[in-house]
Order: C-alpha cells, then structure tokens, then sequence
C-alpha cells in the first residue's frame, strides 16, 4: 500500500499493547472496529470508547474512500477525544489505516481528574470545524456534568463552510457548515436536553481552512435523559442565513428571495410550497486570514414548525453550480425534508443517533422515511451499528400520523452506564 502511515500502523501494535498494560486494561477488552465505511465510525468509536473506559482499535479507516486513510479531519477529531477524555491513542496521523483510544480506566468518573486547558485542535487543510467539534460535543457535555455544570469551551481550527467541488476526485468533503450547528443542531440539543452549547464565529474558513470556532458547552446533569420527538407539527417560520465574502453573499441573497425580477424578502420556492413568515440573515465578510474569493458563499434555509422540530437545506457556491441553483438547492433540502414528515431532516436524524444511545432510558424520533428506507443511508446505517456495537438496544418500527407512513426510531440508551461516580 502506498500510504505513509504504514509505519505508524506496524508500530502500534506492540505500543497500544504498552498502553494497555499501564492503563489496567486487559487484551480482551478491546473492542474492534472496522472503519471501512468512514470517519464518522472513526470519530464515534473513539467517544464511546472514551466515555465507557473501553480500548477501541479502528482499523481499515476509510477503506472504502476513494482515498483510504485518515484525513486531516478525522486526526483533529481524535485529538480532541484525547484532550477532554485524558485518552492516549496511538495511529493518529495522516493516512494511518489503523488508530486506537485507551481511555483511562473508569471512562467518565475519570474525568474530573483530567486537567482543564486551553483546548483546541486544529486542522491544516479545509479540514471541517464540525466534524471536528461532532466528537468533542459528548465528550464536552460530559466533562461539565463531572464536575458540576462548569462550562467548558474548545477552539476548533480548519475550515467552518466546506463542501467539495464537482469532480474533485479523491478527497470528496461534505461536512455541516457552521450556520446548521449553530441554527439546528444545537438548538435542538438545548431544547431535548436542557443543556447550554453555542458556538462563536472567529474566523471563517471555506475550502482552504482558517478558519476559527470557539464552543462553549455546560451540561447540569449526566447521563443525559431519553426524548420523545414523534409529532412534527406544521410550519410557522422559514428562517435562514446567506454568509459570505466581499459582496457575492449579497448577490446570492438578491437572487434568492426575488420573483420576477423584484427583490421581496422572501424565497419564493418556499413561500409557494408553504407560506410563512420569513426572515433571512445576511452575513458578509468577516475576518479572514485568507484573501476571500468571489465564489465563497452559500446559504441555509431552515422550516421551523408549531412544535420547535427544525428541517433544513443548505448549499454552498462551487464550480459549475451559479448563485441562484445554490439558493433553489438549499430551500429545495429543507422543503424535502419537510414534506418526509419527520420530525428532523436526514443529517439531524443521523446526528441525534449518537445522543439517544448515550442517553438512559428510551429515545424516541418520528423519522421521515419508510423502516425499509432506514439503512439506504450509509451514514445512518453506520450510526445504528456503532450504538448496537456499544451497548444500545436499537428497533426501527412502523410509524402511522397525520402526516402518513414512516418509521418510528427506538433506541435504549446506555446511560446506565455512564453515570458518573
């Protein structure tokens, strides 16, 4: 194999084995995975693993990419779980085709003793921010919980709005941007879990990097509580942002909320299809360590509903795809996912995964496809196997409303044992 990690690879064999020993953990703990299908299983492995003071070895990491091995992403994420955990790992460098967490033992009830720093992680490449801070969110939740709701906050470095140009061959990244964290998911999270977690935007960065987050995150209670989100309500709002550098956010937003020719203020996909009140954010420039380009811009588009589910679209300037496609696809996400009839749009169903197999008691989530249709989405079908894998009891059911068929998401979570002692 041509890939430079292979040293990295061999050596940890006998090293993780050294870990292992001074860690009190025995062989026949480790658990195994194969990381073939991608970082996220990578990335979600190593916070189980952390959390429950289980060895995890990823092995085959990216084995089905295009370009297989660890990316600059994936590594930032590792240190993160390493920072907030207290974990020494082994592999993590570019292109290693193997990696491994030993946490220490007692998984959360050890972190108290972990020391509080200046966190941050950072990757030299348009590496995603998300990604990134996808790892450390449980870990961070936890960490405040353990030591009494403290807030506790991490620097993430990379790139903050990154989607891959059409045809870029190996490296394909499609990662959240900063806007649907900052307007959707975290959101949701405060509202399901009574938890505090923003984020501040230093610095953006699209596909070459630089860019800057800050997370602050403070959790009053651990292990979190099982929700029940079944009932998708109807819509009461479309909201969203236009971000973007020197004056290219300002056309895009233009030729998105006009019709015929006349600038309304509103997307006029999204008012034909649902007819709520809008309200659109612009958001030029911003500090930059990069000479901004005229193609850096994107938008999301966000349904909220009577009952506080938000569905959401969003796209990103790129080759071949002018400023009004960028608009049309991003309210066009958002009213797909609305029209499924979930409670959450498909990268918010796959997100929430991770919670609900962390949480003690029964989640529940109203998804917006058929039971049959649940693991036609490789990052869901990852995100199921990884909870059963750790411990969570996972049943996707027929589910019957208002707004038709679909399937009801049933997870038991592990909670029980995560409580910290």
């Amino acid at each position: 194999k041509p890939w430079a990690a292979w040293a990295c690879c061999l050596n940890a064999v006998p090293l993780s084995e050294g870990l292992r020993k001074a860690c009190g953990m025995a062989a026949s703990t480790v658990i195994e995975i194969n990381g073939m299908g991608g970082g996220q299983l990578l990335r979600s492995a190593f916070v189980y693993g952390a959390l429950l003071g289980r060895t995890v070895r990823v092995t085959d990491i990216r084995g089905a990419k295009m370009a297989p091995g660890m990316r600059h992403a994936q590594m930032a994420a590792i240190q993160a779980v390493k920072q907030i955990s207290g974990s020494a790992v082994t592999g993590d460098c570019v292109d290693s085709i193997a990696a491994m967490v030993v946490p220490p033992a007692g998984g959360i009830s050890a972190f108290p003793a972990v020391v509080l720093d200046n966190w941050k992680t950072r990757a030299p490449t348009g590496g995603s921010t998300m990604l990134m801070f996808q790892a450390a969110l449980p870990l961070m939740l936890a960490q405040s919980a353990a030591r009494g709701g403290v807030e506790i906050v991490m620097t993430f470095h990379g790139g903050t709005n990154v989607k891959s140009p059409r045809g870029a061959g190996r490296f394909q990244i499609n990662a959240p941007q900063v806007e649907y964290t900052e307007l959707v998911l975290l959101p949701v999270l405060r509202r399901l879990f009574s938890i505090d977690a923003r984020l501040r935007l230093h610095r953006r960065g699209f596909i070459h990097g630089g860019g800057v987050v800050e997370a602050r995150v403070i959790a009053p209670r651990w292990p979190l509580q099982a929700f029940d989100l079944r009932n998708r309500g109807s819509a009461t709002r479309a909201f969203g942002v236009v971000y973007g550098a020197n004056q290219s956010a300002l056309q895009m937003l233009e030729s998105h909320c006009c019709a015929s020719g006349r600038l309304t203020g509103a997307c006029p996909r999204i008012q034909q299809r649902v007819g709520v009140e809008q309200d659109w954010d612009l958001r030029i420039g911003g500090p930059s360590d990069r000479s901004p380009r005229g193609s850096d811009a994107g938008i999301l588009a966000v349904l909220e509903t009577s009952t506080g589910c938000l569905l959401a679209g969003d796209s990103i300037c790129r080759p071949g795809l002018s400023m009004p496609r960028v608009g049309e696809e991003a309210a066009g996400k958002a009213l797909v996912a609305f029209e499924r009839g979930g409670c959450a749009d498909p990268h918010l169903e796959n997100q929430l995964v991770i919670f609900m197999a962390l949480a003690e008691g029964t989640s529940r989530l109203r998804l917006g496809c058929t039971p049959a249709d649940v693991t036609e989405d490789n990052h869901m079908r990852s995100a199921l196997w990884l909870a059963k894998r750790f411990g969570a009891a996972v049943r996707i059911l027929p589910f019957e409303d208002s707004m038709g068929s679909g399937a009801l998401l049933e997870i038991d979570g592990i909670g029980d044992h995560l409580r910290i002692s």
